[in-house]
Formats: C-alpha cells, structure tokens, sequence
C-alpha cells in the first residue's frame, strides 16, 4: 500500500474527508498512481464501496474509469471511486461497464453525498 506524502494541506485534506466514518486501509491495485485514503463500506450483502484517494495531478475521465474498472473487477459490489485534488474531488462509480465520470466538482458537496449513500440499509436503497 503507497501512503501519501504529500504536503501538510493535503494531509488535512485527507483527515477532513469522511471525518468520522471508518476507512479501511487498502492497497490499490498495480498500475494506479493514486494515493490510498480509505475505504468505507455501507450496509448490506455486496454493500457500497466508497475508495478515496489522493493525487497530486489533476485526474481525467479516462484514469478514473481505469482505476475504477482494476478496483472493481467484475464484482457485484457498487463502487464509487473519488479522488481528491486540491478543494476538488473527481467521482466515478458506482456501476457500469462504462461508469460515469464527474470531474472537478465541490468536496463538500460529494461528501455529502457519499454520507448519504453509506447510511442507506443497503444497496438497492441507492437505485
């Protein structure tokens, strides 16, 4: 697992994000260049998974689906992959053989939203 080591806003930027859910420690598959936050999980058979990572770069829509595809590899668990960038974060997930993609939107405002998802009873509850 690759730990950031970035600057002291960034690592404040990753203890803000989700402060308070438990994030699972994870190691990311080979090839993905981001940085490994965590790893929160809802509730439920095959819950949601929300993966947050850090990068240094600003991410495209076609490193996104790549990350998301090597993370998710086939399985019936709904993904949301979200890297954080600076005050933005970039969403894909969380199903699909080809899942949307949102770039460059507001932190605060997608970590709502993944709250939101995570205290649902389960996935279907997302639909």
């Amino acid at each position: 697992m690759r730990r950031h080591s970035g600057s002291a806003q960034e690592a404040s930027t990753q203890a803000r994000f989700l402060e308070g859910v438990a994030l699972r420690q994870v190691a990311l598959p080979p090839g993905i260049a981001f940085s490994s936050v965590g790893l929160a999980l809802g509730h439920g058979t095959s819950p949601l998974e929300v993966l947050v990572v850090l990068n240094a770069a600003q991410p495209n829509a076609p490193t996104l689906r790549s990350a998301w595809k090597a993370r998710n590899a086939g399985r019936a668990a709904p993904l949301l992959l979200v890297v954080l960038h600076g005050e933005r974060a970039y969403v894909c997930g969380p199903t699909g053989e080809d899942p949307p993609v949102y770039l460059a939107l507001d932190r605060g405002q997608v970590e709502r939203i993944c709250r939101e998802a995570l205290e649902q009873p389960d996935r279907h509850a997302l639909a």
